[in-house]
């Protein structure tokens, strides 16, 4: 998804792609950090992955990287489908400890925040067209 996003609104493929897989430990970013740190790459881009795994509704704006706002805008179709539905739903209910209906209201909040803070227009088309 973050491929088709891309082509569509630019940016560094390398940063979208490597940001996505990191995107999914955004819960521990002290973790990512360190292992971000690890890789030989320079620290522009270190300082940039950092930025675009961290990226969450409550943190995301209009002056992210246009990288941030793909990896965003996936992470939110991903959240938004049937299997983010149920894996939300789950964790709320599993690894948050809470009531079943109280998960399905706080994962139904979820996605209302996330789909509010859409960054780029094909995110919407997407959104539009599949959802």
């Amino acid at each position: 998804m973050q491929k088709k996003i891309a082509e569509t609104e630019g940016g560094d493929l390398f940063l979208i792609e490597a940001s996505a897989y990191l995107h999914q430990f955004h819960d521990k970013l002290d973790e990512v950090n360190n292992f971000i740190e690890t890789l030989d790459i320079n620290n522009e881009t270190k300082l940039k992955l950092y930025e675009i795994v961290k990226c969450r509704p409550e943190y995301i704006n209009d002056n992210f990287l246009l990288e941030s706002k793909i990896v965003y805008d996936v992470d939110v179709i991903e959240v938004l489908s049937c299997y983010g539905l149920i894996r939300e739903i789950i964790c709320n209910a599993k690894c948050r400890n809470k009531e079943w209906e109280q998960s399905v209201e706080d994962t139904i909040n979820v996605q209302k925040r996330f789909k509010a803070k859409l960054k780029t227009n094909t995110a919407y088309k997407i959104l539009e067209k599949d959802f």
